[in-house]
């Protein structure tokens, strides 16, 4: 099993270098979503896909 799979299966994975960079594009996507209107349904339905 891959450290990607036990990080979605809720395993306890390690923090390799591939993971951490994943964590922060999900941050970051999630932050964007945050600070736009509630409006925004398009951007923010676009965001949840990517999250």
């Amino acid at each position: 099993m891959t450290e990607q799979e036990k990080m979605k299966k809720g395993y306890l994975w390690g923090n390799e270098e591939e993971n951490m960079a994943l964590q922060a594009r999900a941050k970051s996507l999630v932050n964007q979503f945050n600070s736009l209107p509630p409006e925004a349904m398009d951007e923010r339905v676009e965001l949840l896909k990517m999250i």
